[in-house]
């Protein structure tokens, strides 16, 4: 029976062995991990990583600042040295692209829908007061639908103002407030 590694003496072996010394003599040299954390960023890359930041920051309700610390962008240039972390000006406003698309896509499901809302009132770690608030409806094929429309420190004119840029006024069947 046949070995199924080659041997020395098979012929892509000896080949292979041709090829690494002809590497070894013009100076070629196996690609080692400190060359790949030195090459360049891509854009595509680049934007992922940005894209991946945003996230970071928006789904897990942190400031922007945390990017900004001199512990995170240790990890970053530990992970992808090639990357430079975007200005708290360009952040911010890919932020308010995310949450206008994000937004609209969110008032066209509400359209010409009866909406119910309610509040939620809570308290921060710093006990700070904030409100959420909350709208419910019902779809066409009848899913219920709930998407919170804003969290922000809570005072009473946060409360009308929300409605008001939503553009629910009109639309609202019920708020409950808890």
């Amino acid at each position: 029976m046949k070995h199924p590694l080659p041997t020395a003496s098979t012929s892509s072996n000896a080949s292979s062995t041709s090829e690494q010394r002809t590497a070894v003599s013009t100076g070629q040299r196996q690609t080692s991990i400190i060359d790949v954390s030195k090459r360049p960023v891509t854009d595509k890359r680049r934007q992922q990583i940005t894209d991946l930041l945003i996230n970071f920051v928006v789904k897990d309700v942190r400031p922007l600042s945390a990017l900004s610390g001199e512990g995170f962008r240790d990890i970053m240039k530990f992970f992808e040295p090639g990357y430079k972390i975007p200005s708290h000006a360009t952040l911010w406003s890919n932020i308010m692209l995310q949450y206008n698309t994000v937004k609209a896509r969110i008032a066209n499901e509400m359209k010409d829908k009866s909406v119910s809302l309610t509040t939620d009132l809570w308290t921060s770690y710093t006990m700070d007061p904030y409100i959420t608030i909350t709208a419910h409806y019902i779809t066409d094929t009848w899913e219920i639908k709930s998407r919170v429309l804003r969290s922000s420190r809570r005072t009473a004119n946060n409360v009308l103002r929300n409605g008001f840029t939503w553009h629910l006024s009109l639309r609202v069947f019920c708020c409950t407030f808890w």
